[in-house]
């Protein structure tokens, strides 16, 4: 599905389930009740250069056994994650901007997560939350991603989870660029301030 706007439903914007394979491109999808974009139910979408802004709870979904690619999109100014991935769902995302999000900017929840050349910024600030939250006995491998301006700490890693992070910089945040509680991580090189 391409050069689409999906707004003011009173559920998702676009959603794809029940093991269905979609390429979602240059799509709109702003002011829903739900999510811009949701992935459910194992279904795998490839989700390219779409705006998804102003959504009740989160700018883009993964959930129940779902897969996604997410490059080149911006995600902005939703009412909860922008993009919120969970219940042994899997995320490949790379050159994103992730930004102005009421909660955490990526929260990965028991599920799985590579998160590549990302912009993460002004992510939960009204409500103290994360640029990167990896919880619930997760796994993630973040690499060369830019996390700055988060209400708490830039990147959280929590709840016997897992990340491997390198080449990253996180700063300007209100706590902690990296924080680690609860769980295990194998930093690389990263630089907080």
């Amino acid at each position: 599905m391409t050069q689409n706007v999906a707004r003011a439903n009173s559920t998702h914007g676009i959603h794809a389930l029940s093991g269905t394979r979609a390429d979602i491109l240059d799509n709109v999808c702003e002011g829903n009740g739900f999510s811009g974009i949701t992935v459910d139910l194992g279904a795998h979408a490839t989700i390219t250069n779409n705006l998804t802004q102003g959504n009740g709870l989160d700018g883009i979904t993964l959930s129940r056994n779902a897969s996604a690619t997410l490059t080149d999109n911006v995600i902005q100014d939703n009412g909860r994650h922008g993009i919120n991935v969970s219940q042994n769902s899997s995320l490949t995302a790379s050159n994103n901007i992730i930004a102005h999000n009421d909660e955490d900017g990526i929260q990965v929840s028991d599920a799985r997560a590579t998160l590549t050349d990302n912009l993460i910024q002004h992510n939960g600030q009204p409500t103290s939350r994360f640029g990167i939250h990896v919880t619930t006995s997760s796994s993630a491998v973040l690499r060369h991603n830019t996390v700055t301006h988060s209400g708490l700490d830039g990147i959280r890693i929590q709840n016997t989870s897992e990340a491997t992070i390198s080449g990253g910089t996180s700063t300007q945040n209100g706590r902690d660029g990296i924080r680690v509680g609860g769980g295990t991580t194998r930093p690389g090189r990263s630089t907080a301030a």
